[in-house]
């Protein structure tokens, strides 16, 4: 059987998923993906009113569709999830992550 590529198989899907930790915000990290420069989502993240100080890169993946990819993550971790209105919250120390 053969499939038909769909926007969801496109290159525009490869991407990142990345967790993002704040030495300001301990025992807490961020995890999401982007299609766009990591460093850059980082400092968005980072510039945001509601947060001190800066988000450090602490972990990446290079993966095909980084949408299919987070929401199965988030999918997984659900129970433990913080939505803060600007994506998702965990509260684990990194090392545990």
């Amino acid at each position: 059987m053969q499939f038909n590529k769909t926007k969801l198989d496109s290159d525009d899907n490869k991407g990142f998923i990345y967790i993002l930790a704040n030495r300001y915000i301990p025992n807490l990290v961020k995890i999401g993906k982007t299609t766009g420069d990591l460093e850059n989502r980082a400092n968005q993240i980072s510039n945001s009113e509601r947060v001190p100080g800066e988000f450090r890169v602490n972990y990446k993946e290079s993966v095909f569709n980084c949408h299919i990819v987070e929401r199965e993550v988030h999918r997984k971790i659900r129970e433990i999830l913080i939505s803060d209105g600007y994506g998702e919250i965990l509260p684990f120390p990194m090392r545990e992550i």
